[in-house]
């Protein structure tokens, strides 16, 4: 198995996750010490679109 194939199989769990959760707009980036999750065209990071309990 190629380096290709083995980063394919590592982030095969995150598809499904994405596929089972997420939009057809939603990317997950992922780095060596960092994951982004980004929603829609812009690149809006998910947590901005999450509430914070104290804006409620």
């Amino acid at each position: 198995m190629n380096d290709y194939e083995e980063l394919m199989q590592a982030a095969e769990p995150l598809r499904r996750y994405l596929e089972a959760h997420c939009g057809l707009t939603t990317e997950i980036l992922v780095s060596r010490d960092r994951v982004d999750v980004l929603r829609c065209e812009f690149g809006i990071p998910f947590s901005r679109m999450i509430p914070d309990e104290e804006d409620e």
